[in-house]
């Protein structure tokens, strides 16, 4: 389901997009996205905490919020040390972006991983197989595309993906698509 969201709305264009944007609350969208998850924090005896607003209220296309989602914690669960937390916080306090921050300790060869996976159709392999290595460029593609902004830092090993997107996605006046 997510991979045809995903071909959709890469196959739409801007004016189809725009139309497409409306009115919800991200915390239950984040709720239901990292349900599909918890299977796979249990399995690899990850802790996951967040610190999130009670509501979140925005305005943009909401295909868009659940694959910024899925990605940031498919990511995080993919990568994650084995017995390490996940971090997973929204700061609300901004009047026109709120920041996800998504925060979690791996090693060294899995940073380097994610470093390659930065671009696009860059496969990488891991020991379950193969990854198509395009979620982080995905994140940052998608981040900009709706008008916000992507970061990927390392601080000692821990990986911190901030994005920051506006409470209301809004294509005038903008170049890029």
């Amino acid at each position: 389901k997510e991979i045809n969201e995903i071909l959709v709305l890469m196959d739409t264009e801007n004016d189809e997009i725009e139309k497409k944007i409306e009115a919800f609350d991200f915390i239950p969208i984040f709720e239901e996205t990292w349900k599909l998850f918890r299977f796979f924090i249990t399995n690899n005896q990850l802790s996951f905490f967040s610190d999130l607003p009670e509501h979140l209220n925005v305005q943009m296309n909401k295909v868009s919020a659940k694959i910024i989602i899925h990605n940031l914690l498919s990511n995080a669960t993919k990568y994650a040390k084995e017995d390490s937390e996940i971090v997973f916080e929204i700061e609300a306090d901004n009047q026109d972006y709120f920041e996800i921050i998504c925060t979690n300790e791996t090693t060294i060869e899995n940073i380097q991983r994610m470093r390659n996976s930065e671009q696009l159709f860059n496969a990488i392999e891991n020991e379950g197989g193969y990854s198509s290595g395009n979620g982080l460029y995905l994140l940052r593609e998608l981040s900009e595309f709706i008008g916000g902004s992507y970061q990927f830092n390392i601080e000692d090993e821990n990986v911190v993906i901030r994005i920051r997107l506006p409470y209301n996605q809004d294509y005038k006046g903008r170049d890029k698509a």
